[in-house]
């Protein structure tokens, strides 16, 4: 799948998760907000 990152646009296997993306970036998960449709999504 491609997700557009802050701009760019980056390639990843289909079945990843939030998890596994942000493991795959080396970004520390406790100071990340996720954002669906303008919507955050809680942990």
């Amino acid at each position: 799948m491609k997700l557009k990152l802050n701009g760019g646009i980056s390639e990843f296997q289909d079945d990843i998760t939030v998890a596994g993306l942000l493991q795959n970036l080396k970004i520390e998960s406790a100071r990340v907000a996720v954002e669906v449709n303008m919507n955050i999504i809680k942990a």
